[in-house]
């Protein structure tokens, strides 16, 4: 960047008189350095005898401490103590002396050296020059790079020196010469010189010509006085009475100096980095980098954020304090939050310095709420023994995964689990199978299917319990109505093949009870053509009005077999059909069988029973 250049302009003014005395004029012998340096050692010989009267002070104080210490046991050592303590007092007592003191001479350059300090060198601090770079010291302790620093010249110091002769005769042309000279180590821009001259005197003629003359005064401009130039202002007077003449002075010096100073600028930019989505209760952590880009110091660093209502703030860590930045430097600053609601939210950051701010920075994040949805399959209804398949699913139908699912299912006393998809483990105390899920991905699905045996009637209850790290916990139940209850079948089976007209046909019936409870009051109802005639047995009731059979038991239980056998008589041919009828008392479903018999006829002549057969020879 361009130096950013400053004028400054210092006005002096310096009134001196001058009398037409019998003595020299005393300006011919003015010296202002050698006269500045008598007035600063006058004014610091008060100070020099303050100092050594207070370094007697303590001299003696320690001294006498020394006396007191000389019965200690340790001697030695006390005594070491109050000398190395008489030599400090010392040394700085002769820092002070009007010899040891440095100063400056008003306007210039050089400067008396520190002679005989008293200090040993290697003893001594370190003494910068007035050149040196200055270093400045961060907020947390550390040592900034050291930045240069310009000094502006010292003022110029223009002396007036005024020659005449030592006396004059009235009415006689006299040369009053005026003599400026640039005493200092600084050029000077412009002199202003005025002399007001005496009522009883006469002007002549001036050199150079004055810019202005005005109830006696005569003011003149000098246009630039290098360092230890001169210039001169010769006036000619005649005096017209006989008197002291007396020449009244004002100077006025006029200087501009030009500093230059360099101007840089600080940039800070920010970086966040951190997640973009995150869970319900999660805690985020985003990294704020500042930087700065530019080539000056970033002064008093502070990073700010602006957190919205869905998280909650923790804490920071990497800054305690604002900080500085040198150019080409950064800082790390660790932004702990939490998530507390659900929603889209935007962290924003700023960073301002000294008279520097960087651009916000926007960290955008999706706060989730993960939620599993659970769908359970089963039968509604069973029977004892009787298996049943029963499904679950555990759907992530959100857009962050959830880790650490468990699934657990209590299974009821009055089912047995036979058969699983996939491997589960057993609680068999408490009657439990859990299944666990490192992670359900988002958008995705588990499913578990099982096989459970009723084993007892009744309403049996499958609860199942769905947790994780990021949801609450859900509990699901199925309920399954197992029943106990009498399943009869009959089987029907002509034993024979056609039988002739008026021939006997056997049947063989079985009953058998494949239900889970017994069958009581069982009836089976032999439904017979008018072509078929019903034989009479003891185990059976034949109805001959209806031409039926009726086989009747009071009970039956569960896995039991009834069997019997009834026989017809074909009456007339052709294909006759036979129907059983199954029911219970306790049950309207009738179980019907058929089956069939071939009567024939054989159209054969009767013979005499007491015909005697021939036997062919």
């Amino acid at each position: 960047m361009p130096p950013f250049q400053f004028r400054q302009r210092s006005i002096g003014a310096a009134v001196l008189f001058a009398a037409m005395l019998a003595n020299p004029l005393f300006g011919q012998d003015f010296d202002p350095q050698k006269d500045v340096v008598s007035r600063v050692i006058e004014l610091q010989q008060p100070f020099q005898q303050k100092s050594m009267d207070a370094a007697a002070a303590v001299t003696d104080s320690v001294k006498s401490v020394g006396e007191r210490l000389v019965k200690n046991p340790v001697t030695d050592f006390a005594a070491e103590k109050v000398e190395n303590a008489t030599k400090a007092v010392k040394t700085v007592t002769d820092q002070f002396s009007p010899a040891n003191v440095e100063f400056d001479v008003i306007g210039s350059s050089n400067t008396i050296p520190r002679t005989n300090l008293g200090v040993p060198s290697e003893s001594a601090p370190p003494i910068p020059p007035s050149n040196a770079a200055l270093s400045f010291s961060k907020i947390d302790g550390t040592i900034a790079s050291p930045a240069e620093t310009n000094r502006s010249a010292k003022t110029p110091i223009v002396s007036v020196e005024i020659a005449t002769p030592k006396f004059v005769n009235i009415n006689e042309p006299t040369d009053v010469k005026i003599n400026l000279r640039n005493a200092g180590s600084q050029g000077v821009q412009r002199t202003y010189f005025s002399i007001t001259m005496p009522k009883d005197a006469e002007l002549v003629s001036t050199e150079p010509q004055a810019v202005s003359q005005e109830n006696g005064q005569l003011k003149f401009v000098v246009a630039g006085l290098a360092p230890s130039q001169s210039s001169t202002i010769a006036l000619r007077v005649i005096p017209k009475t006989k008197r002291t003449m007396s020449f009244e002075t004002e100077l006025q010096v006029i200087e501009e100096q030009l500093v230059s100073v360099s101007v840089r600028e600080p940039k800070l930019v920010l970086k966040v980095d951190g997640p973009s989505q995150a869970n319900i209760g999660d805690t985020t952590t985003h990294t704020v980098t500042i930087s700065n880009t530019g080539d000056g110091y970033a002064k008093a660093v502070r990073l700010q954020g602006n957190f919205p209502d869905e998280l909650r703030f923790l804490n920071q860590e990497g800054m305690n304090a604002p900080k500085n930045l040198a150019p080409g430097k950064s800082m790390k600053v660790l932004i702990k939050s939490m998530a507390k609601l659900p929603g889209n939210v935007k962290l924003d950051f700023t960073a301002q310095g000294v008279g520097v701010e960087a651009n916000p920075a926007i960290a955008p994040m999706k706060i989730s709420q993960p939620e599993l949805k659970v769908f359970a399959a089963g039968p509604n209804m069973n029977f004892v023994n009787q298996d049943g398949i029963y499904t679950i699913k555990v759907d992530n139908s959100g857009e962050v995964d959830v880790s650490n699912v468990d699934v657990v299912l209590a299974i009821p006393h009055g089912m047995k689990v036979t058969t699983i998809n996939r491997q589960a483990k057993l609680n068999e105390a408490n009657g439990t199978l859990q299944w666990k899920f490192p992670e359900i991905k988002a958008r995705t699905v588990e499913t578990i299917q099982l096989k459970a045996l009723a084993t007892k009637p009744g309403q049996q209850v499958c609860s199942i319990l769905i947790s994780s790290k990021e949801t609450q916990e859900k509990e699901f139940k199925l309920t399954t109505e197992v029943a106990s209850r009498a399943d009869l079948s009959i089987v029907m089976k002509n034993n024979g093949g056609p039988v002739r007209v008026g021939g006997k046909a056997t049947f063989d019936v079985v009953v058998e009870n494949r239900g889970s409870s017994s069958a009581s009051d069982i009836e089976v109802a032999i439904e017979l053509p008018e072509s078929l005639m019903p034989v009479k047995n003891t185990d059976l009731f034949v109805d001959e009005g209806d031409n039926k059979i009726m086989f009747i038991d009071s009970k039956l239980a569960r896995g039991e077999k009834r069997s019997f056998k009834f026989e017809v008589v074909g009456v007339s041919q052709g294909e006759h059909v036979v129907r059983s009828v199954l029911k219970t008392s306790a049950s309207e479903r009738r179980v019907i069988v058929e089956d069939s018999v071939y009567v024939y006829e054989t159209n054969e002549a009767r013979v005499s029973e007491n015909l005697t057969p021939v036997i062919p020879r």
